[in-house]
């Protein structure tokens, strides 16, 4: 994985932030966007486009703070259609200004020329990263983000939180006629200690769906540790995930790809 580091305003994005000081306005996110191409540090703040813009990301809804001075903002890479691998160096986040439009607002990028590697659909099906990024603010109330109905939407519980896709949504309607996969994540508090089962049948129950599972790529180095020492298999005739060495004590990101039968 990247290290992604400079990540800031742009001018442009400052000169907003004067704008919602007088709280005439909101800030609105209107999109994110990956980039191909590093430049100088020193010249981030200036930009207004990312240079060699490749994907349009998928962002879902903020999650604010107790104490309403920092929002996160989930931001989902996925390679589904992606006819070209390439190496991702930059990350942009777009917000409306009211006099200049859709303006480039924060951006970061990674540390070195190695970037981060991004497989094409052919090569790595069902590739994803999901990064969440802290922004500081003054009043998180007045952050709106605009999430498209293609996009994504979150579904929060006591023990999980689940990102489906529209085709997701698709697929739990029935009306999907190919393969859909979710981003998701295994709650440490939602194995079964007993007989180490994660089971899935509640979601998705065997007699109607068929579920696989992988490591999402952007589990930590500690996740993906826990994720191999569990030794985790299927469990013949139920969609569920058994362990045959330690059960997880943290949560891991992985992918499920769902085919209705």
């Amino acid at each position: 994985m990247a290290t992604w580091v400079n990540f800031c305003r742009t001018e442009q994005g400052k000169a907003l932030d004067a704008k919602l000081l007088g709280g005439e306005t909101m800030l609105l996110i209107t999109k994110a966007m990956s980039g191909a191409e590093r430049v100088n540090p020193v010249l981030l703040p200036s930009l207004t486009e990312l240079p060699a813009p490749k994907q349009k990301l998928m962002i879902s809804d903020r999650l604010t703070d107790e104490s309403a001075t920092q929002v996160t903002l989930p931001v989902l890479l996925s390679n589904e259609g992606l006819a070209q691998s390439y190496k991702m160096q930059m990350l942009g986040i777009y917000a409306q200004d009211p006099d200049l439009g859709e303006i480039l607002y924060m951006v970061s990028q990674v540390s070195g020329e190695e970037g981060e590697e991004i497989p094409a659909e052919t090569v790595q099906p069902a590739f994803s990263v999901q990064w969440n990024l802290c922004l500081k603010v003054s009043d998180a109330a007045s952050i709106t983000v605009e999430v498209p109905q293609t996009g994504l939407l979150t579904e929060s519980t006591a023990d999980r939180r689940y990102v489906k896709t529209a085709q997701m949504q698709e697929a739990l309607a029935g009306k999907a006629s190919k393969p859909v996969t979710e981003v998701t994540a295994l709650a440490a508090e939602a194995w079964n200690q007993a007989d180490k089962i994660y089971s899935f049948e509640e979601e998705y129950p065997s007699d109607e769906y068929d579920v696989e599972m992988w490591l999402n790529s952007s589990a930590t180095d500690e996740q993906a540790e826990a994720y191999n020492n569990a030794q985790i298999e299927s469990v013949f005739g139920s969609n569920a995930a058994k362990c045959r060495g330690d059960v997880p004590a943290i949560d891991i990101p992985v992918i499920l790809k769902v085919v209705r039968k």
